[in-house]
């Protein structure tokens, strides 16, 4: 199923599907500072930074990858 939007609300993020219907939620990973949270997303993927990483989840909220950034 592709993601067609992302929102973050506190420290999770919610992943919903073209007809709106919510199809994952997961936890943000480490602390919470300002720069930390939801960066970026496509059909297929999530990625969030924490701390130096950014860290890749598929549209199932499993963590697939993460690299400095």
């Amino acid at each position: 199923m592709a993601i067609a939007n992302a929102i973050q609300r506190d420290s999770y993020v919610y992943l919903y599907d073209e007809r709106g219907v919510q199809i994952c939620a997961f936890a943000l990973p480490g602390s919470r500072n300002p720069p930390d949270g939801l960066v970026s997303f496509t059909a297929n993927s999530v990625n969030v930074r924490s701390g130096a990483y950014i860290f890749t989840y598929n549209e199932q909220g499993i963590q697939t990858g993460s690299y400095p950034g």
